[in-house]
């Protein structure tokens, strides 16, 4: 069996972390993932009596971003302050992975899912601190982990 599927969803996951090299870690960078995301995707896969046991693959859309905060709290910085901020929006990726579906009627489906988001894109975010200094930050997202249960109506 074989098919296209298409879902759209709310996504929404943060992280910060504090540059070791920074004295007092007072540079502070944090990226941000989602709040939404879109899959279209195609489906392979077994069927017998009412399972399907299928491997899926496509394309992930999403919006991730991320800032640089320098508050410079530790001596000998002086007055240097920064706050940047860079966006990548809709960064477009791979997603593949694979699931088991049950047909409880004709129409409707229970189903138990794993899907990778690879999401392999890093930006620079950049900025001028007070001091006419420039910082930039790589972030980067390596890739992103799902599992899922839905219930399905096919048309």
């Amino acid at each position: 069996m074989f098919g296209v599927e298409g879902e759209a969803g709310y996504l929404h996951i943060t992280g910060s972390g504090a540059d070791p090299r920074s004295p007092g870690l007072d540079v502070v960078s944090s990226s941000r993932l989602g709040d939404w995301y879109g899959v279209i995707a195609g489906r392979v896969g077994y069927a017998w009596d009412h399972w399907l046991l299928y491997a899926k693959g496509g394309a992930v859309i999403t919006n991730v971003s991320g800032t640089i905060v320098d508050s410079c709290k530790a001596l000998p910085c002086g007055p240097v302050t920064m706050n940047a901020v860079g966006s990548k929006d809709d960064v477009l990726s791979a997603a593949f992975g694979g699931g088991v579906e049950y047909a409880i009627t004709n129409n409707w489906t229970v189903k138990a899912e794993y899907l990778y988001f690879t999401l392999n894109n890093h930006w620079l975010v950049t900025g001028v601190a007070s001091n006419n200094a420039t910082y930039s930050w790589d972030h980067n997202f390596s890739g992103l982990h799902t599992g899922k249960l839905g219930i399905n109506y096919k048309f």
